[in-house]
Parts: C-alpha cells; sequence; structure tokens
C-alpha cells in the first residue's frame, strides 16, 4: 500500500517523506520518495519534525497498528491529518484522525467491531472516481503495481499466504494463486 501511496503523492506534486527499512531506502527513492526514514530508529520522529520545521499537515499510515499511529503522532503538528487503514487508538485532540477502511468504499452495510455500520455514499462515488483514475495511471505506466508472487495450489493454499500475510513473512509483493 505505502508504494501507491507514495506514487500517487508524487504525481501530486507533494514532497514525499516516508519510512520503510533500510533494505528499501533504494525502492522508495526510486518510487518518488524525496525523504526517507528508518521506522526502527527512535530519533526519526524528531528528525521528521525538525526536517519539517513542525509542519507535517498530513500522514497516511499504511501500518495502522497502534505503533504506526505513535510513531507518526509525534511527527505531525497541531491540525494535522492523520489517515490509517485500520484501528488505532488516538490520544490527540489535535489532530484530525480518518480512518479509511477498504468497506467504506463498497456503498454496503459492514460489521466492525462487532457493530453494523453503514458506509457513506460519497465514499463509494470517490471510489469510483479514484479507481477510474487509477486506471488510466496504470495504462500510462505512471503507476507501477507491486512485483507479485504465482503461488501453485489454488484456494486450498490462500489460507497458508494468510497465515503468511499475518504472520508479516510477505513483504514488497502480492501473493496470487492459480486456480
Amino acid at each position: 500500500m505505502g508504494r501507491m501511496v507514495i506514487q500517487f503523492a508524487q504525481l501530486s506534486n507533494l514532497e514525499i517523506i516516508t519510512t520503510c527499512s533500510p533494505n528499501n531506502f533504494d525502492l522508495v527513492k526510486e518510487l518518488g520518495a524525496d525523504h526517507i526514514f528508518d521506522y526502527n530508529d527512535p530519533a526519526a520522529p524528531e528528525a521528521i519534525r525538525t526536517l519539517t520545521n513542525d509542519s507535517l499537515t498530513l500522514c497516511v499510515d499504511c501500518f495502522s497498528e497502534q505503533a504506526g499511529y505513535d510513531f507518526c503522532s509525534q511527527t505531525l503538528s497541531k491540525g494535522a491529518t492523520y489517515v490509517c487503514l485500520g484501528p488505532v487508538q488516538p490520544d490527540r485532540a489535535d489532530i484530525d484522525f480518518r480512518l479509511c477502511m477498504g468497506v467504506l468504499y463498497f456503498n454496503a452495510p459492514f460489521l466492525f467491531q462487532g457493530q453494523v455500520m453503514e458506509a457513506p455514499l460519497e465514499r463509494f462515488s470517490s471510489a469510483v472516481k479514484f479507481a477510474e483514475l487509477a486506471e488510466r495511471l496504470l495504462a500510462e505506466g505512471k503507476i507501477k503495481m507491486h512485483p507479485k508472487e504465482v503461488r501453485a495450489g489454488g484456494l486450498a493454499r490462500v489460507l497458508d499466504g494468510l497465515q503468511e500475510l499475518k504472520d508479516k513473512k510477505v513483504r514488497g509483493k502480492k501473493l496470487v494463486y492459480v486456480l
């Protein structure tokens, strides 16, 4: 997901500050990142604040676990927008917290943490527009998809791949199973 965010931000002429492991520094630089920090470096949040002169106003957190939020919240200025892909517990009232879960874009009710939630119609409309834009940019070669690893075994092996994802054994690629 982070690869795609970097590419769309680059196409939008935004200055891109990203975090990743050092073995991905070259990749994110190639995709358009302007400034790259090691997410395991405890000094990174302060370095980002210094780089931005405490003026970072937008963060898209593709890690979207509490540790990711804790890191990102240290980098954001007051009034900033923090976007994440999963539930975290924000502790700063001075930032705009936005949850960007895929199910919000399907125009159908969904179950979230034991509650039935309605997906806002405007999210579906924006998803359709974005899908059309993404399809065009992909066809024009302006964005690059993740590398894929094609695996045999069909549906019977998909659960194995999901477990690998859960165990964080898959990095930097998409798993594709031949049916």
